[in-house]
């Protein structure tokens, strides 16, 4: 008996000494310009440990591995962007792209989520440089290997033998869109079903999961927003969106169902006359910071305020608001109508002005504090016109925005007029700076009478007159669109400064400079329906565009010429930068909710001119096409139009929402009709506008 007990022990002892027993070092690595201490540890690959000389450690949770690890034991191509700081692996199909201390990763063109703990990291462990460490976890899984933790061994493992990747579709991220959004993307169309209890907006989504199971732990944070929570029940999804306070909320979806945004509302609290130091203003009571977009309207003269995700709590309501300068204050809650996203919640706020007032704008805590200002020199542009009537022989006054009756401009074909009367016979001094394509004259404070202020023109010879005041002088800048010949007639001396600006005749059209915008691209589809992406309809449209235009001798410049990327910004600089005669935008359009809207528009910015080209290339589309006739419209705060600083349309080509429509614009023949026609506009316009 006792001889069995001993080789029973024997055996026991073989099994137990036989099982690796890993060592829990402990290390500091340098992480985020701190010395870290991090537990180095082996990983077991087919249950043997592997170990490298650059440490694999775990760190608040996360196992980090070399980036030569994924190379040397998956047998990916690992690249190394010094420019953006991001390691690029690629294995059997998937692409990840992973930048240094970014929580979002880039797989296979999808964004996702991973957590701030698991992001990359740039390590030193001692050496003269740093490494690439990656989230072990993360990239064995979508690479599609097994990955583990041994809880006896404390270390974590991976099966080598490649499984199938598991092939899910639902949610694949969650973030914040400035700070006061969150969007949601899926692969697939989500229903949703959303409640409020409180503070907190409860977002129910059926039949649907997860694909980043990262998201689990995600936390969100921002104006209006003091947390986020995610959770799932089999195949149910429950998102919570924890507000600051009990705000109104807007859930608004896209076209195909695949994404949606969650938006606390600002509740429009008063609008009321106030005594703001010393001076009679209007304030707008929001009770917190929002986006507040502002414009104006002639004819009669009006300031509009558009407040972004705002409720009003009543379709329209006056108030009994008016004093010197401010005839009457309404507000709306405004339909954007194509100005802004189709389900954008918007409060429009109008003053109706007396045509001598403009105003001064504040913003105090959040609301908005608006005190108007009396000119009694602004000119009224009927009297001008009827004191002018030489210049009505010879051209169009062009309306000023408020332009004094000290300042004169009028525009003649492709000569312009600057006359500014002075007090007095006055010496002053003249200067044109051809590369900045600036007018600067000085005259003495003493010997005119001026306010300060910004006058936009935007006529495709001047973009703005400015006017600053000094202890002694005042400085008028006159921005030019373009290098133009400049004269000053008086010579420096005299009862007025006479300005004349001459562009020069572009009688061929290698002169002019056309830029083609083909919107969105790359990871913005623009609208989608129908199976259709507007991005793969605004892109083949633009090069036939393009290719018309050189045909013709035209020089051009695409903001695109690829599925790529550009925002907004990006493409009305371009444009700027190549100082271009016109900005031509294609689109496609979209509805939700109806399959029936067709037809063709054509979008343009504030100038006479833009709305000429605009009118020039409807005409040649509808008549090319027989489509719907929509019309053009004016869209001054569209960023393309907005910020573009030549004459410009945006051209909406059609409705992807509308499967007929839909069907003949992803079909070259349309698409050339529908370049031809674009051209033709253009050409008209030319033969008017030089």
């Amino acid at each position: 008996m006792k001889k069995y007990k001993i080789i029973l022990t024997l055996l026991l002892i073989l099994v137990f000494t036989s099982i690796p027993v890993f060592a829990k070092n402990n290390i500091v690595v340098y992480i985020d310009g701190n010395n870290t201490e991090v537990r180095e540890v082996p990983v077991l690959m087919n249950g043997k440990p592997v170990y490298s000389d650059i440490p694999t450690y775990i760190h608040k949770g996360s196992t980090m591995v070399p980036i030569r690890f994924v190379a040397e034991h998956y047998g990916a191509k690992v690249d190394w962007d010094n420019k953006t700081k991001s390691a690029i692996v690629v294995h059997n199909g998937n692409n990840i792209v992973m930048t240094i201390n970014q929580s979002t990763v880039e797989v296979n063109n999808k964004l996702r989520t991973i957590d701030n703990n698991a992001s990359p990291k740039l390590v030193n462990t001692g050496g003269k440089s740093s490494n690439t460490v990656v989230p072990l976890r993360f990239i064995s899984e979508v690479l599609g290997y097994e990955v583990g933790y041994d809880e006896e061994k404390g270390i974590p493992f991976i099966n080598s033998e490649e499984m199938e990747p598991e092939v899910t579709e639902g949610i694949t991220d969650i973030s914040m869109i400035g700070n006061s959004k969150i969007k949601v993307i899926s692969s697939k169309a989500m229903e949703i079903d959303h409640s409020r209890n409180g503070n907190i907006i409860n977002i129910n989504i059926n039949n649907i999961s997860l694909e980043n199971k990262e998201l689990l732990n995600k936390r969100i944070s921002g104006d209006q927003i003091s947390d986020l929570r995610v959770s799932e029940d089999g195949n149910n999804l429950s998102i919570n969106v924890i507000l600051d306070g009990e705000y109104d909320y807007n859930i608004s979806k896209s076209s195909d169902g695949k994404e949606f945004t969650i938006s606390p509302m600002t509740k429009l609290q008063d609008i009321k006359k106030e005594t703001i130091e010393g001076k009679e203003s209007v304030v707008i009571y929001t009770g917190i910071a929002t986006k507040v977009n502002r414009s104006s309207l002639s004819n009669p003269k009006r300031f509009i305020f558009d407040i972004m995700d705002s409720s009003l709590g009543t379709d329209y309501k006056e108030y009994n608001i008016s004093f010197e300068g401010i005839k009457n204050v309404r507000a709306s809650q405004f339909s954007p109508e194509g100005i802004y996203n189709a389900n954008d919640k918007v409060v429009r706020v109008v003053l109706d002005m007396e045509d001598n007032a403009n105003i001064n704008v504040k913003e105090n805590n959040g609301n908005i504090v608006i005190t108007p200002t009396i000119d009694n020199t602004i000119n009224n542009n009927q009297n001008n016109t009827n004191n002018n009537s030489d210049n009505q022989d010879k051209g169009k006054e062009q309306e000023t925005n408020g332009l004094s009756k000290i300042l004169k401009y009028s525009l003649n074909g492709r000569i312009s007029n600057l006359d500014i009367e002075l007090k007095k016979n006055t010496s002053y001094s003249f200067n044109y700076n051809e590369n900045q394509k600036t007018v600067e004259i000085q005259i003495p404070k003493k010997n005119l009478d001026i306010q300060a202020g910004d006058f936009k023109i935007q006529d495709g010879m001047i973009d703005s007159i400015k006017v600053t005041d000094s202890s002694d002088s005042i400085k008028i800048t006159v921005n030019l669109f373009r290098k133009l010949n400049v004269t000053d007639l008086n010579n420096g001396n005299g009862e007025s400064v006479k300005i004349q600006m001459e562009r020069e005749a572009i009688g061929k059209p290698s002169d002019r400079i056309i830029v083609i915008d083909a919107g969105h691209g790359g990871l913005d589809p623009g609208a989608v329906s129908n199976g259709i992406k507007e991005k793969d309809i605004n892109l083949p449209v633009s090069k036939k565009v393009d290719s018309l235009l050189k045909q013709k001798g035209y020089k051009t410049l695409m903001t695109r010429e690829d599925d790529s990327y550009i925002s907004l910004g990006g493409r009305a600089n371009l444009a700027n930068g190549e100082a271009a005669d016109l900005f031509i935008s294609i689109h496609a359009n979209s509805v939700p909710n109806s399959s029936t809207v067709n037809g063709i528009e054509v979008l343009y910015s504030g100038n006479q001119n833009s709305k000429a080209l605009a009118g020039f290339i409807q005409e040649e589309l509808i008549k090319s096409t027989n489509a719907a006739d929509r019309g053009t419209k004016h869209r001054p705060n569209l960023v393309v139009l907005r910020d573009t600083k030549m004459t410009d349309s945006l051209v909406e080509l059609g409705f992807l929402t509308n499967s007929e429509e839909a069907a003949k614009l992803d079909t070259e023949s349309y698409q050339n009709i529908l370049a031809e026609a674009i051209v033709k506009g253009i050409e008209k316009y030319f033969t008017i506008y030089d």
